[in-house]
């Protein structure tokens, strides 16, 4: 993990099994612990396939007080 402005950014070995060129997935978060983008790298490291997320809302969300914030936060300490 590494802090990036007001973003913490995790990046990390993936094996997905039907393209084996897809090696890493990097995914950004925001001061709030809310997901802004995930993006897919390919073995030589360039973006193969990005989502971003402008609004996500979190009443949606059935464990939302619980289980978001709690996770993250023991990632970051």
């Amino acid at each position: 993990m590494k802090k990036v402005k007001d973003n913490y950014v995790f990046t990390s070995k993936v094996n997905y099994k039907n393209n084996s060129n897809l090696s890493y997935q990097e995914v950004v978060v925001n001061k709030d612990y809310m997901i802004k983008s995930v993006t897919v790298l390919s073995k030589n490291e360039s973006p193969a396939i990005k989502v971003t997320f402008d609004d996500i809302d979190m009443n949606e969300f059935p464990y939302k007080d619980k289980v978001v914030p709690e996770f993250y936060k023991e990632i970051l300490i």
